[in-house]
């Protein structure tokens, strides 16, 4: 979980919600009052089991372990990186992960840099086989680049950012 300025915690679930695939919610630090921000379809993300990121403005955002691009993976996705918009609690998909290119499962916390970038890793495939570093840019279009992949020579799997 992560809190902001006022105390309220912010975390995400497996499962759950509307669909059964994950949420991102909020609890209170005055009332102790739980709310869900936004739910997961699948084709915005599926499996968000890494927590939330919050920036300067309120917005969260995370990674699902599956979801995204529906075709791939038996029709479960590779995964995404979201986010929640602060206010509005919109649910918007920021990049989808493919298999060779990019890698698959990120379950992994973000983390920012100085330019609002995001970064993270993907536990596997991508051009190495076994997972990579990769960046989110901050200008929209956001753009997802590998930085580095992993081969199994120099590491295999990596789970976090």
């Amino acid at each position: 979980m992560i809190s902001d300025a006022q105390g309220n915690l912010y975390g995400t679930t497996e499962s759950g919600g509307a669909g059964t695939l994950g949420t991102v919610y909020e609890l209170s630090s005055l009332t102790h009052a739980f709310s869900t921000l936004a739910t997961f379809s699948g084709a915005n993300g599926d499996l968000p089991e890494s927590g939330v990121i919050l920036d300067s403005a309120g917005n969260l955002y995370g990674t699902t372990k599956q979801g995204g691009d529906l075709s791939l993976l038996l029709g479960k996705g590779s995964g995404t990186v979201f986010e929640v918009a602060a206010g509005t609690h919109a649910l918007t998909t920021l990049v989808k992960f493919d298999d060779q290119t990019t890698g698959v499962t990120p379950f992994t916390s973000l983390i920012f840099d100085a330019a609002g970038n995001l970064y993270g890793t993907a536990a596997q495939s991508g051009p190495g086989g076994r997972g990579t570093v990769f960046k989110v840019g901050a200008s929209i279009p956001h753009t997802l680049t590998v930085l580095a992949s992993f081969t199994g020579a120099n590491g295999n799997g990596p789970i976090a950012a």
